[in-house]
């Protein structure tokens, strides 16, 4: 993990629990998803028992869009993965969403009752 972490300029520093304000870069991307969350929960009217789903979205949205700091023309995310992320796939938080799932119906012989 070091290894990798050295490969993308990325200084890791570890702090104990709930620390990370002594830490200012960290604090800053701490606050910039906890803005962004909220923000996306304010604006889908979404309720506060979901707020780790906003974190999530907002950290991926962070990531495909924000510039590495090797190269400031190419995200993270196209470094990782050496193609340029599909923002089109990704829908707004809180818009309605619903999950096809294929329903199998019963035979009837599954419906008797044994005696």
């Amino acid at each position: 993990m070091q290894a990798l972490l050295t490969e993308h300029l990325t200084n890791h520093v570890v702090c104990a629990k709930d620390e990370h304000y002594s830490v200012g870069a960290a604090e800053t991307a701490v606050n910039k998803l906890w803005h962004s969350a909220r923000a996306m929960m304010l604006h889908g009217n979404i309720h506060k028992r979901f707020w780790h789903f906003a974190i999530a979205h907002a950290a991926y949205i962070h990531n495909v869009t924000s510039p590495s700091r090797i190269d400031k023309f190419k995200t993270i995310f196209e470094l990782l993965f050496l193609k340029r992320a599909d923002l089109t796939q990704v829908p707004p938080y809180g818009c309605f969403a619903t999950v096809y799932k294929k329903w199998a119906y019963p035979s009837r012989s599954n419906l008797r009752s044994s005696i």
